[in-house]
């Protein structure tokens, strides 16, 4: 009788932690919109809704990570237009998040303890690049991967068809998401291979359930590309995005990285002293001591994530954003990670496996300059990060633990959850979001001040725009969702001190009616190139609307965007 007692309180509290958890992710994503990367990745899926393919103009690799909300954004727009589209595109990522952190935790639930279990998973739910709940570049590589993780080290303990495919098949859609994520999948499935071969699996179950599941979806991807944008459009949007990102691929990101990461524990602050509490942790034996130190490293870490940004919207607060938060946590509980691996096999070998992914985490951080404040390369680090977390959980989740000190293996879950809660990506603090939106896209959501009057600003240059134009935008890419559900429009994410490198002949040959871009005068300084292009984009066109001011930017200061219509539209 005790032991059913127990397994359905256990039952009841994993419950309790992922319906609590799910909750609040469903309910976050009704605060705060943005016109950079939040609706950047909605307003790709929405142009791939439109009919435009995927990979067929500049910086369109992006592409290829909102292909999956392609579907519902279709459906969607063919049910209510462009109402409230960002809410419900929000609302999708969190379903589909929620079902694949719940799918890694089956995963794992036979092998580990369960609550700790699922606080890891629910901590990683939360864990968000850009602190943004969508479906794009940064969120499919990143659970992904953890899923494939999670099922490949089922896998690995007891040989199943079901997650065996289900390690394929993630390991395969994490890449399609975001291709340079695809070392890291490629040894993912080489260990899991190697494992299982040297556990008695044939040969022949494993090209069935491993190998033959990434080559049906490597074969349709390619021919997808083959058949839709072509090779031709590919290598346009890579030689774009090589150009325009002139660092890209340089060692100096990754270093500049690792250099940023570990200057929080060479300084002095609340990083060295929860690393010193980790490491005491670790060496401890009596499980008072180990539960105390754990506890005094997680309340420190905590204490960090407490500190509540700026009431000034445009500061960005290093490492309140909750995937850059979470990595600080786990190089901080590293020792505690593997002292926990020293003493549990079991354990061990989920946290060797999980090291396949760390190639994903540099190959991501060296093809952007996001990794410092916002977390890009939580897209690659995420099974890792769980790893050490649920490191963390087993280390205070002890049976000879009294249980109010078990408590503290929910740590990592309010790190995240805290995080998530402070601030909003390019918004600031989530207390300044008390407007509700009752119309247009970002109908049904809470917004700031700023957020409202960027809207306001955003209606005035699109009504500019006829309603069947062929539109041109060059910058602020989510004004696109702004656009006529029955606009023709495409989008660049080229802009300021970049255009330059927008393809002219092939968007010249779009013959665009309406281009909403910075007037080159507001430049600072304009180059030469820039306003070449520019000149030549609005060639025949005459000003539509004054110079309006969308935004203020952190990075160049007032964003003002103007809207120009060929001769003779209206």
């Amino acid at each position: 009788m005790p032991s059913i007692h127990r397994t359905r309180r256990t039952d009841l509290t994993v419950f309790a932690i992922f319906s609590a958890t799910f909750a609040y992710l469903l309910a976050r994503c009704f605060i705060g919109v943005d016109f950079n990367d939040g609706s950047y990745v909605i307003a790709l899926a929405r142009r791939m809704a439109a009919g435009q393919a995927p990979l067929s103009s500049e910086m369109d690799g992006h592409t290829l990570g909102s292909m999956f909300a392609v579907p519902f954004t279709w459906v969607w727009i063919s049910a209510f237009g462009i109402t409230a589209l960002v809410a419900a595109s929000k609302a999708f990522a969190a379903v589909w998040i929620a079902g694949a952190t719940y799918a890694s935790y089956r995963a794992l639930a036979p092998l580990f303890s369960r609550v700790p279990t699922a606080l890891t998973m629910c901590a990683m739910c939360l864990a968000l690049p850009y602190s943004l709940i969508v479906t794009s570049y940064n969120t499919v590589p990143m659970f992904g991967l953890l899923l494939a993780t999670c099922a490949g080290y089922r896998t690995i303990s007891s040989y199943s068809r079901r997650w065996t495919i289900t390690t394929s098949l993630a390991a395969t859609l994490a890449v399609v998401g975001f291709p340079i994520v695809g070392v890291a999948a490629v040894l993912l499935l080489i260990a899991v291979i190697w494992c299982c071969r040297h556990r008695g699996v044939s040969t022949k179950d494993l090209l069935t359930d491993v190998l033959a599941p990434c080559l049906i979806v490597a074969v349709l991807l390619a021919a997808f590309v083959l058949a839709v944008p072509g090779l031709s459009a590919v290598r346009e949007s890579l030689h774009v995005q090589s150009a325009s990102r002139q660092g890209a691929g340089s060692l100096s990101l990754l270093t500049g990285f690792i250099s940023h990461e570990l200057s929080y524990f060479t300084t002095a602050g609340k990083f060295p002293l929860a690393l010193a509490a980790a490491i005491v942790a670790a060496l401890m034996r009596k499980p008072l001591l180990i539960v105390l130190a754990s506890l005094i490293s997680g309340l420190l870490l905590f204490d960090f994530a407490t500190n509540m940004p700026s009431p000034n919207t445009l500061a960005i607060n290093a490492g309140l954003f909750p995937a850059p938060m979470a990595m600080l946590v786990t190089i901080t509980w590293l020792p505690i990670a593997i002292r926990v691996a020293v003493t549990s096999p079991r354990y061990r070998g989920f946290l060797l496996l999980s090291l396949t992914a760390l190639p994903a985490a540099a190959g991501v951080q060296m093809v952007t300059a996001s990794g410092y404040d916002y977390g890009a390369a939580m897209d690659g680090l995420a099974p890792f990060t769980a790893a050490v977390l649920l490191g963390f959980g087993l280390h205070v989740w002890q049976p000879s633990m009294a249980r109010a000190w078990r408590l503290s293996a929910v740590i990592p879950l309010a790190i995240t959850g805290m995080c998530l809660t402070a601030v909003v990506f390019q918004e600031g603090p989530v207390f300044q979001h008390r407007t509700l939106v009752t119309s247009g896209p970002a109908a049904g959501l809470w917004v700031a001040d700023n957020s409202l009057g960027a809207q306001h600003a955003t209606q005035t240059l699109t009504a500019a725009c006829p309603a069947h134009a062929r539109a041109l935008l060059v910058g602020l890419p989510g004004i696109y969702l702004w656009l006529p559900a029955r606009s023709a429009a495409t989008v660049s994410w080229l802009a300021m001190d970049s255009v330059r490198y927008i393809p002219l002949k092939a968007q010249l040959a779009r013959h665009a009616d309406c281009v909403i871009a910075t007037p080159l005068d507001d430049f600072t300084p304009p180059l030469a190139a820039d306003k070449n292009v520019q000149q030549q984009l609005l060639r025949g066109m005459r000003a539509a609307t004054p110079p309006i001011v969308v935004e203020t930017s952190a990075v160049h200061g007032p964003v003002v965007m103007q809207t120009y219509v060929r001769d003779g539209g209206s």
